[in-house]
């Protein structure tokens, strides 16, 4: 059976090459890796990877921790992490966690001493003691979507407040005066700063009315409201709904256009996230205006300092990303 020795002489190289080329390690010579490669694959050489890992005290595996794995948002999170962790030759667990509802499993407790750090995305999975006792710890943690203020947590978060100010003001800027705000029921830092700036927004702008909706998640309770509200939205002459997500103002819509309200021309809808839902419906639903978030941006910064940190980069980044508003069918001008 061939071993690390019998590569370094196939390939010509030396034995730390050939040890930094089966660790994903960087400062190897392209041409060199090629080799190393190509001698492993002729010797059919595998690494014994129990043994690497525990000899570097590494597991190359990262623990991504997300409030709801079935949700679109943060499926699209988990797409992008788990193709760019790849690519640098980390695997991911990723399990679903939500630190205010009692669960009979600790995760974190199953994933210790399995995974060399931690990403969470979303507020709700963890807690802001949970995340002290894990920096002090020396654990590698980030967060994607929020920022607890915890020490040594590296965050990764979008201008919330920005975003959903400028996607308002867009929508003055078309004409429309009579506008709702539809928030999500869970409070959290991001919720409270979008109502925020579509209320500031409102003040400034000296409109007289003003109408903001807390309903949950699901698409169905985002229905559910639109076929409930479309009469009185009607006669309060809204022309125009932004929502806290895409889930919603997907919801929403579908539920307004069943009740004869045509969108965009009687009232335009803005979402936040830029993620495709997916809605069972005989409607013709407009393609959805919507804030973008830069996903993959924010994945790949993610995983890059994580592994950054797993080689003793000691740096901690707060990264703020810009979102974009995006036009498109579900929004026009109000005459």
């Amino acid at each position: 059976m061939a071993n690390i020795f019998d590569i370094a002489r196939e390939a010509g190289v030396s034995r730390s090459t050939v040890s930094r080329v089966i660790n994903n390690q960087p400062n190897v010579k392209y041409e060199k890796r090629i080799k190393v490669k190509e001698a492993i694959k002729r010797l059919n050489f595998t690494p014994n990877a129990a043994a690497r890992m525990l000899a570097l005290k590494k597991t190359y595996t990262i623990g991504v921790v997300v409030k709801e794995l079935g949700d679109v948002f943060y499926a699209s999170f988990i797409h992008n992490i788990h193709y760019i962790a790849d690519s640098y030759g980390y695997g991911a667990f990723y399990c679903n966690r939500n630190s205010t509802i009692q669960s009979e499993v600790n995760y974190l407790e199953r994933l210790n001493k399995q995974v060399d750090g931690y990403i969470f995305i979303g507020e709700k999975t963890v807690s802001k003691e949970e995340l002290e006792v894990l920096a002090r710890s020396g654990e590698i943690v980030i967060t994607i979507g929020f920022d607890l203020g915890v020490e040594n947590v590296t965050t990764i978060t979008i201008d919330n407040y920005e975003a959903t100010y400028g996607a308002v003001e867009k929508l003055i800027e078309q004409g429309h005066r009579n506008i709702v705000y539809i928030n999500a029921e869970e409070e959290t830092v991001e919720s409270s700063l979008r109502q925020s700036a579509y209320e500031d927004v409102i003040n400034k702008y000296e409109l007289n009315y003003s109408r903001v909706e807390r309903i949950d998640y699901l698409s169905d309770s985002a229905y559910n409201l639109g076929t409930e509200l479309a009469d009185d939205l009607k006669k309060e002459k809204v022309t125009a709904i932004i929502c806290f997500n895409d889930t919603l103002a997907t919801g929403l819509t579908d539920g307004l256009i069943t009740k004869g309200v045509s969108v965009p021309e009687d009232i335009s809808v803005v979402g936040f996230d830029d993620v495709a839902v997916r809605r069972i419906t005989s409607n013709n639903l407009p393609a959805l205006t919507t804030i973008s978030q830069p996903q993959q941006r924010m994945a790949e910064f993610a995983v890059r300092h994580f592994i950054k940190r797993v080689d003793d980069d000691q740096h901690h980044y707060h990264e703020k990303f810009k979102c974009v508003y995006v036009e498109r069918e579900s929004t026009k001008k109000s005459l």
